[in-house]
């Protein structure tokens, strides 16, 4: 009688035991297969700009020789950004003396002028304390804004109100 060499199981015939080693190679295949890389589709939706997580950082991407603010670049800089390289690493200052090679910055083309000169993004960092104060910055006159509308004075000339209920305009304010 036929025996399975990895189980041990006997048939009657080879056939029965042929039939019994293909399940054994395809449970082996299928172990093979838990063990690759998550497959993904390649018309599946995905997002192209997405940036990896830094620990202690914001990351996102900067717009250079954009026509509306060329100088964009320059001024993320100085405010404390850092460009990341393509294994998603802080690469350090990075260039302000002007030099236009990229290196191993992670950059992208995203669009282009009215003239036809690319739009190139990079992939930047900041400290996330540095960037939660920016925002906060930003947020005061937001917050101007959203105080005058609940007073029913937002924009309005001298002299000039709306009509403000006696308990106040309420807003629900998401963020």
């Amino acid at each position: 009688m036929p025996e399975c060499e990895k189980c041990g199981a006997t048939f009657e015939t080879d056939n029965q035991l042929r039939g019994h080693m293909m399940s054994h190679a395809r449970s082996e295949n299928r172990k093979k297969t838990v063990d690759r890389k998550k497959r993904v589709g390649l018309g599946a939706p995905h997002k192209r700009l997405s940036l990896p997580e830094i620990p202690g950082k914001h990351t996102h991407w900067i717009n250079d020789k954009w026509g509306r603010d060329p100088t964009r670049i320059q001024r993320a800089l100085a405010a404390g950004y850092e460009f990341i390289d393509s294994e998603g690493m802080v690469v350090g200052e990075g260039a302000v003396d002007g030099n236009q090679d990229p290196g191993n910055r992670m950059s992208r083309t995203v669009g282009t002028n009215k003239d036809g000169s690319q739009i190139v993004a990079y992939a930047m960092a900041i400290d996330q304390e540095l960037y939660d104060e920016y925002q906060a910055e930003k947020q005061v006159p937001v917050d101007r804004v959203e105080a005058s509308i609940k007073r029913g004075q937002f924009e309005n000339k001298i002299g000039e109100t709306g009509f403000v209920p006696e308990d106040g305009i309420s807003m629900t304010v998401e963020r």
